[in-house]
Order: structure tokens, then sequence, then C-alpha cells
């Protein structure tokens, strides 16, 4: 009995908050209004999820010097971490070291961000590497998490440029996260299990193209030996839900992947029946992914009883 698999469940969220507003182009369409980050930050609250993704988040540098006056503006008001602001102190949070648009934040509650201080706030050179001719401010990021119960996995937080950005500026991206390239220690990917999340701005079930033959390519192959499948999407809904804000085109930008989740999936907020939108009803232009996961744990109960003893006395 001891020796018996347990199943660890936890809660991810992943939301691209960015717009294309005109009065955000000098933020570069991140996040930049007050009254959305408000509505943002109370329904996080309420979902409370043990690991989040964020792309087009307003980073801390972009208030720096800005003298914004517009009170509609978060710039206006005196945050000097936006997202901390965001998603309060329970997180320990990581940003991409290049521009701090991207983020990765896991609960205290649930475990660490390998590395780094529980609860602290930091950036990480662990992203894909620059490309010339590129808009390197597109770009993939990865941590390894480890949970409280000592199970450890990667998640990657994927943002690429649209398809109007040329092929191989894409396809580059793909690849750093399964391949060891020019300037760059090893792949994005550092360990066995791996959860790849994010805005991939191209639809795999939709579109066609070089870029979807290059992911197709990598999904099939897999990573560590183990079938990569799809927790969002078309396991929902065939064909899925769109995840991008587009009353003319239906597109499902934003998708995960994994080789090691076993049971559950992620829905689209405001799409998928009975759930509502991230950001209220307006103000970003992709739509945010919310569920809850599971996967088989290696650890005996022995090793769960006593990690929790543990972990009483640390929180």
């Amino acid at each position: 009995y001891l020796l018996m698999p347990s199943t660890i469940r936890f809660t991810l969220l992943d939301a691209n908050l960015g717009n294309i507003f005109p009065s955000c182009i000098k933020y570069k369409n991140n996040l930049c209004h007050i009254k959305v980050f408000k509505r943002l930050k109370q329904n996080i609250a309420k979902l409370k999820p043990d690991i989040i993704t964020l792309q087009e988040m307003l980073a801390p540098w972009q208030c720096f010097g800005s003298n914004e006056t517009n009170s509609d503006k978060i710039c206006s008001y005196n945050i000097k971490n936006p997202v901390r602001e965001l998603l309060g102190k329970d997180y320990t949070i990581v940003g991409n070291a290049r521009n701090e648009f991207t983020y990765i934040a896991v609960h205290k509650k649930f475990g660490y961000i390998k590395g780094i201080p529980l609860g602290a706030y930091t950036t990480t050179s662990r992203i894909s590497p620059m490309i010339g001719a590129c808009d390197n401010d597109f770009l993939v990021m990865a941590v390894t998490v480890q949970t409280h119960f000592q199970e450890t996995f990667d998640v990657v937080n994927v943002h690429l440029p649209s398809k109007k950005v040329r092929a191989p500026c894409r396809t580059w991206l793909i690849r750093s996260i399964f391949e060891k390239l020019p300037f760059m220690k090893e792949p994005l990917i550092q360990s066995k299990n791996v959860i790849i999340v994010g805005d991939f701005n191209f639809d795999p079930w939709r579109e066609n193209g070089e870029v979807i033959q290059e992911w197709n390519k990598y999904f099939k192959k897999g990573w560590a030996g183990r079938p990569l499948r799809y927790i969002s999407g078309i396991v929902e809904k065939n064909p899925p839900y769109k995840t991008h804000h587009n009353k003319i085109i239906i597109r499902t930008f934003d998708f995960a992947v994994s080789n090691f989740i076993e049971d559950g999936y992620l829905k689209v907020l405001g799409q998928s029946p009975g759930t509502t939108r991230l950001d209220g009803g307006q103000g970003c232009d992709h739509m945010a992914l919310y569920g809850n996961l599971g996967f088989k744990s290696r650890s005996t109960f022995r090793r769960l009883i006593t990690r929790f003893k543990k972990l009483l006395g640390e929180i």
C-alpha cells in the first residue's frame, strides 16, 4: 500500500493580457489599463491557480520615467512591480530577463520554482536566444517546478510572433524548446516531464504552412520517450473553441501540450460552457485557459506524509 502511486492535482492558468488598443501602443500593447488590471486581479484571486503563465504583461521598467498622467493607465499609479501587484504575495514569480513581458508563477502552497527562494520575484535567462532580423520581444521561457511532494516538471511559456513575421523567426523559437541551438547550453526543456503552454500565434487545427509543419514534427516525436498530447483545444471540443478575440477570424492561438499529464484539460474562459472571461468581458484580445490537471506521483505514501508534515512547519 505504501508503494502505491497517488495522483497529484493542480490548477493552471494561461493568459495573454495584451491588446491592440492604440492607447497602449507606447507600452508595446501590453496590459496597460487600470480597469482591466483590477478585473484581472480580482478574477485571478478567485481562481487561485497553482501555476500561472502570462504573456504581454506590463513590465516594471515600462513605467519608469513614463510620466504617465492619464488615470486610466496603470503607470499613473505608484505600482513598482505590476505582476506582483496583479498576483499577490502568495506566488513565486519568474519573468524573462530580456524584457519581463512573459512570466511563470507558482503558488507557494503548491511548490517551488527550482533555484528560486519561495515567494521571491526574479528573472531568468533560460529563454530562447535572439536571432537577427527577428522581433526578439517574442520569446520562449522555461522553469523547473518542484512540488512540495518532490515531484518535478518543466513549464515552458511560449509567445511566438504573428504569421506576418518571417517563418524562420517562428521556427527558431519552436526548435529552441526541444533542441540545443547556437548560444544555448541545452534545450529549454531540461526535465523528463513537461508542460508547454502559451500564445503560439498559430492554429494547428485550422492553419497549415512551414511553422505548423515544424510544430507537428516535434509534437509527433514527443519528449523523453513519451508522446506529447494536447491538454486544451481539441481534447475539449472539435473543432476547438477560439481563443483569439475576433468575431470574423476564428482561431485557437493559445493552447497547451504535455507528455505526463494523465487527467484533466484546460478550458477556454469565456467560451467553454459555464465559464467567464478572465478580463471581465473586455480588455484583452486573447481568451485565457484554465483547468484542473492531474498526474501520477511516484512518491510513496509515507514520503508524502513526511513532506506534508514538514510543509506545515514552513508555511
